[in-house]
């Protein structure tokens, strides 16, 4: 679990439908906006595209960020991993 100081930045669309959406900090003084909620809806579409395989392959990604402690949030980890794998057909 991370905690992330954020504010309401009003209702985000997108193809699957509108969102919540939040300014947060970016790590260098400015922030950018986040859809918590849009995130979780698009990640499990894609899961569900790969027969729920995309989040044992995240699992994995994220398990090898902790063993080797890299310093990279998992949450870019995980959306980096569906968006490489939207374009294509099968997982493995």
């Amino acid at each position: 679990m991370e905690i992330i100081p954020c504010y309401f930045y009003g209702l985000s669309n997108t193809p699957l439908s509108q969102f919540e959406s939040f300014r947060i900090p970016d790590g260098k003084g400015n922030w950018y906006t986040s859809s918590p909620k849009a995130h979780n809806v698009y990640v499990e579409n894609q899961n569900k595209k790969f027969g729920r395989e995309l989040k044992s392959l995240i699992r994995l990604i994220k398990s090898w960020k902790y063993y080797n402690n890299v310093s990279i949030q998992s949450f870019y980890l995980e959306l980096s991993a569906t968006k490489y794998l939207k374009k294509e057909k099968n997982l493995f």
